[in-house]
C-alpha cells in the first residue's frame, strides 16, 4: 500500500483498513495526524495484515481518547521476539494500548504469542467491556483484570491453557467487590462471562484452587461450558469440566 495520511483531521469516525498489507513501518506512516489534534474515530478495523508490533507512541500523538472498538485480529504482533521492531521489552509489549482510555471492545485473536502476556498489559483500560483473546497460543494467563473495572466479556477460548493464574483470580475478585460495593453505579453488569472452551482444561493439584473458584464463584458465567464440578477429599480431586 501506498503511504498516504489518512488520519489528518477530526473529520472521520471510522477507520476499515482489513486486509490491506499493512506492515509496521506502513502502519506508522500511515497513522499520523497533526500535533494535539482530538480526533473522533470511534471505530479502527486492522485485521488480517502483517502488523508485527505497535510502537507506544502510535497512538499518543494526538487524542484517541473516543475510539471505542480496536481490532486488531489474524497480526503477528504476538511475535515479539521475531519481530522486526527492535523492542523485546516484554513489559512494554502492549504499552501501545495505554493512551485508549475510552476504548470499549479490543480484539486480539489470532496474533500467536511466544511469550506469556505481561501483567500490566491491559494496564488502565477502565472502560473495555469487551476482550477477545482466543486463539492466540496462550498457555498462561497473568494479566491483572483489576483496572478494568467495566470488563463484561472474555475470551479465551481456543487456547492451551490448563488454568487460570491465582493472580488473575485475586485481580477479578478486586473487580466484582468495587461493583458491589458501589451498586448504584454505572456498572450495571454483575457478572464477568467467560469463554474458555476449547482448552487443554485439566485437573490437577497444581489447577485445583482454579477449579473450586470457578465452581463456587456466583460473579462468573462461564460460556460454552456445561457442566463444572469438583469433589475432594484430603487424597482425591476429581473435575469434569464439558464443552458445549
Amino acid at each position: 500500500m501506498k503511504d498516504t495520511k489518512i488520519a489528518t483531521s477530526n473529520s472521520f469516525k471510522r477507520l476499515y483498513a482489513r486486509n490491506a498489507n499493512f506492515n509496521l513501518r506502513a502502519l506508522d506512516r500511515i497513522i499520523t495526524c497533526a500535533k494535539n489534534v482530538t480526533l473522533k474515530v470511534e471505530y479502527v478495523d486492522l485485521s488480517e495484515n502483517r502488523i508485527e508490533c505497535l510502537n507506544a507512541s502510535i497512538f499518543a500523538h494526538c487524542d484517541w481518547s473516543t475510539l471505542k472498538y480496536l481490532n486488531l485480529r489474524k497480526n503477528s504482533i504476538g511475535q515479539l521476539h521475531r519481530s522486526s521492531c527492535g523492542n523485546t521489552n516484554v513489559t512494554e509489549y502492549l504499552s501501545f494500548l495505554r493512551p485508549l482510555v475510552g476504548l470499549e471492545e479490543l480484539v486480539l485473536s489470532e496474533n500467536r504469542v511466544d511469550i506469556p502476556l505481561p501483567r500490566n498489559s491491559f494496564q488502565g483500560l477502565a472502560n473495555l467491556k469487551i476482550l477477545r483473546l482466543s486463539r492466540m497460543g496462550l498457555e498462561i494467563f497473568r494479566p491483572s483484570l483489576a483496572s478494568l473495572t467495566s470488563l463484561e466479556f472474555l475470551d479465551l477460548s481456543g487456547n492451551t491453557l490448563s488454568c487460570l493464574h491465582s493472580s488473575t483470580l485475586t485481580s477479578y475478585d478486586i473487580i466484582m467487590g468495587q461493583r458491589k460495593s458501589h451498586p448504584n453505579n454505572s456498572h450495571t453488569v454483575q457478572r464477568l462471562s467467560v469463554d474458555m472452551s476449547s482448552n487443554a482444561l485439566v485437573c490437577d493439584c497444581e489447577c485445583f484452587p482454579f477449579y473450586k473458584w470457578m465452581n463456587w464463584s456466583t460473579s462468573v458465567e462461564w460460556v460454552n461450558l456445561r457442566y463444572i464440578y469438583y469433589y475432594h477429599t484430603r487424597r482425591v480431586i476429581f473435575c469434569l469440566l464439558c464443552d458445549t
